[in-house]
């Protein structure tokens, strides 16, 4: 067959996410505009995706955005908060930011702060995911509502 194969766990982070179009995310990875082959091959992974997450899946690849500030917020550190404020502004000043661009901004922070990489990525999860660990968090964030989460790590770095 000649199809575009977009990856399982992709399709399976992205059918968690509000606000994603799917098709378009696997047009960008494809590079091009998906075929009416590749449009049936995606549908078929995002229905097997949702069947996995609902009744198989293990609990780290799923990933539920929390309404409210998760309690957890509550065990970061004052380094840990004053990043999230530094990522709020950031986000707030590029709200196109792509993934990789995001990734950049936490590792250019991290080294200028002096943050443990993992304490860095702990503060994203927790803050909005309300668990210690998740997809790569540059493209959690381009993935999700850009003034959401400019509100919430506001939230958390002044709470």
């Amino acid at each position: 067959f000649d199809r575009f194969l977009p990856r399982f766990s992709h399709i399976a982070f992205f059918v968690q996410m509000p606000h994603v179009d799917i098709k378009a995310k696997v047009e960008e990875m494809k590079g091009g505009k998906l075929t009416p082959a590749d449009v049936e091959e995606m549908n078929f992974r995002i229905e097997y995706a949702k069947k996995w997450l609902d009744t198989c899946s293990p609990e780290k690849y799923i990933f539920k955005v929390q309404k409210d500030v998760p309690e957890m917020t509550s065990e970061l550190s004052s380094e840990q908060k004053k990043f999230l404020g530094l990522l709020a502004g950031y986000l707030d000043k590029n709200l196109d930011a792509k993934g990789e661009d995001i990734q950049g901004f936490i590792h250019e922070k991290k080294e200028e702060l002096g943050i443990q990489p993992m304490d860095i990525f702990r503060s994203i999860y927790i803050s909005i995911l309300g668990k210690e660990s998740g997809p790569q968090a540059g493209w959690l964030i381009e993935a999700l509502e850009k003034v959401f989460l400019i509100d919430r790590f506001n939230k958390v770095s002044n709470g």
